[in-house]
């Protein structure tokens, strides 16, 4: 089964982050079968040159590139086949309130990979980056919410 790695830094798992920011995800993130992480504009501030990126398998995103752009990261994911299929239901009904811009999408064997944005009034900044995986039996959404300008997007975007 072809999965998508996040590394995100050891300490990042580890620390517990009460923030005030608003987490899109929050009504989910308890559920049961269900992982969540959420991290905060101090924790990303603290992660600094660390490597953090978001591999599939034919291409990569290289986060310390846009920290000083990003606000928040908000991960919720499941590998139980009934919990994930709830999981992407009730994410897919959360997100229908934005006005999400499909970026780009890849399938391979089962597995879908979208990209998406809320981009600014002017077209050139996106303001909420989603990223959804989706396999048979596993899903995960991960959502990047900040100022990011597709210049740099661009630039952190790594073909392998």
């Amino acid at each position: 089964m072809k999965k998508v790695h996040l590394t995100l830094c050891a300490f990042l798992c580890a620390v517990s982050i009460s923030c005030s920011a608003q987490k899109m995800f929050s009504d989910v993130s308890s559920m049961e079968g269900v992982s969540s992480v959420f991290i905060g504009k101090t924790m990303l501030s603290l992660a600094g040159g660390a490597s953090m990126d978001i591999t599939s398998d034919n291409s990569s995103i290289d986060l310390s590139k846009l920290l000083s752009k990003i606000s928040t990261i908000e991960i919720v994911s499941s590998e139980d086949r009934k919990a994930a299929k709830n999981l992407e239901k009730k994410c897919r009904d959360i997100l229908k309130e934005y006005p999400f811009e499909l970026i780009t999408e890849t399938s391979s064997d089962g597995d879908n990979v979208q990209i998406s944005g809320v981009f600014d009034k002017e077209g050139k900044n996106i303001e909420k980056l989603l990223i959804a995986v989706t396999e048979p039996d596993e899903v995960s959404f991960i959502l990047i919410t900040g100022n990011i300008d597709l210049v740099t997007l661009n630039g952190a975007i790594v073909a392998d």
